[in-house]
């Protein structure tokens, strides 16, 4: 056996263990083809929460329609909020921290309006402390914290859409 015969074995075994342990690349969810081509209402397409499900949906092989009649599920969004309140105030009456909220429910159905994952809500908060020294930062630090936080909605409504859909 060759030195390059024996890597390759060697990576061979190594993927067969990785599949079998069930390891599988992060924000890569098992979805039906039956549901592809998807039409996501409810949120407009330019919004980061549309396009952080188009992202996900994407990367798991699902096509993504521009037109609610060539889809074959749609997964409506609604009740979408985005929240901030203020959680702590320091000595002197400042925001010390603040706490984001962000939340919506969604459904799926398929062309002819038959449901297949029924209305659910997902909900995720972040707190952040805010420093009256560092004013400028927190602006750009809140909006990097809500983008996460769309991608994890995002990536709650792709487990649930796997997990159900099975």
């Amino acid at each position: 056996m060759t030195q390059r015969s024996a890597f390759r074995t060697a990576v061979l075994l190594l993927a067969l263990i990785i599949e079998g342990c069930g390891f599988k690349l992060r924000g890569v969810y098992s979805l039906p083809d039956s549901i592809s081509p998807i039409y996501i209402e409810g949120v407009s397409r330019e919004h980061e929460m549309a396009d952080a499900l188009t992202s996900q949906l994407k990367s798991s092989g699902i096509l993504v329609s521009n037109e609610r009649k060539e889809a074959n599920a749609i997964l409506s969004v609604s009740h979408y909020r985005s929240d901030r309140r203020v959680v702590a105030l320091d000595k002197s009456g400042k925001v010390a921290e603040y706490e984001l909220h962000e939340a919506l429910r969604f459904q799926l159905v398929d062309g002819s309006g038959t449901e297949l994952v029924s209305s659910q809500q997902v909900n995720l908060l972040q707190s952040y402390s805010n420093p009256e020294e560092r004013v400028l930062g927190k602006k750009l630090e809140e909006e990097s914290l809500r983008r996460d936080m769309r991608r994890d909605l995002a990536s709650q409504i792709m487990r649930r859409l796997e997990a159900q859909l099975r």
